[in-house]
């Protein structure tokens, strides 16, 4: 019996300087999985959800 499996593209990302530059700000500080840009993201994130 053979299978024939289809792929699905998801789609593609669109990065710019200004984003190479944030991940790389992030990197090297040293607070990679705490700080600022965490809570900046979270309150993006409960923002755009609606989440408190």
């Amino acid at each position: 019996m053979i299978i024939s499996m289809k792929t699905y593209n998801y789609g593609h990302q669109s990065l710019d300087k200004s984003d190479f530059k944030a991940v790389l700000s992030v990197l090297k500080s040293d607070f990679l999985t705490q700080g600022l840009k965490i809570k900046e993201f979270e309150n993006s994130l409960c923002k755009y959800t609606s989440a408190k």
